[in-house]
């Protein structure tokens, strides 16, 4: 009799059948109903950057290299979400803006991976500096140091009227509810960028509640009907 395994790349072994049946029975569930939505939030209430699973912590870990999968979501707020890459100091994942492919510097010159991940983020490379304190403005404008990580509920967002998305069972996701979610906050054609998405258009009105926009409406495919007027307002 043949065993079926499936690969978990995470754990990096093979699940026997009755392993991954007791993994689904267990563990999916609880990502569907305890999912954590990550993101680097603005002083305007715009979330400028969705974490993601690849997205990189101040220790320099990924999301998913944090705790993200809870039994039971923790009442006290801010809720902590430790990295559990052995021996590192990281109590809390912390996002960190980039300056193209580089980490932003700190106002005592030295770039965010020469500070500590402990609480307070002190610099390992000099005595003066009181902490991590980065006066890089972020493309809304705003400066990273008035932005803060934001760790919250489907509730506690859908609350604030932001996006969701779907359920899934997928580990850290984070963040990211839509293809718009890889965009900055600017950019992005949601709730959670610079305003509601609405289309206006001349004969014929159509309101669309995603992202995943196909350009498949009769007479707006090719030819004259191209010349109809559509407005993208935000």
């Amino acid at each position: 009799q043949a065993t079926f395994i499936v690969f978990i790349f995470l754990r990096r072994k093979l699940f026997t059948l009755e392993e991954y049946e007791e993994y689904k029975r267990k563990v999916l569930p609880i990502r569907l109903r305890n999912r954590l939505y990550v993101s680097w939030r603005s002083p305007t209430g715009m979330d400028c950057k969705l974490v993601g699973p690849e997205t990189l912590c101040f220790c320099t870990h990924r999301y998913k290299q944090h705790k993200t999968d809870y039994e039971v979501i923790p009442r006290d707020r801010p809720i902590c979400v430790p990295c559990r890459v052995s021996h590192c100091p990281c109590q809390s994942y912390h996002y960190v803006p980039l300056n193209g492919t580089q980490p932003v510097r700190c106002r005592c010159k030295h770039f965010a991976d020469e500070h500590s991940a402990a609480p307070g983020f002190s610099c390992n490379s000099c005595s003066k500096c009181s902490g991590f304190h980065s006066c890089f403005t972020c493309a809304c404008g705003q400066p990273a140091y008035a932005h803060e990580t934001v760790v919250e509920t489907k509730e506690e967002r859908l609350a604030q009227g932001k996006p969701v998305g779907q359920d899934v069972p997928y580990a850290a996701m984070g963040g990211l509810t839509g293809f718009s979610s890889l965009a900055e906050g600017y950019m992005r054609l949601d709730d959670s960028g610079c305003g509601k998405f609405q289309r206006q258009t001349g004969s014929i009105g159509v309101g669309f509640k995603t992202d995943f926009f196909f350009f498949q409406i009769p007479g707006y495919q090719h030819g004259p009907s191209l010349s109809k007027s559509i407005l993208w307002t935000f």
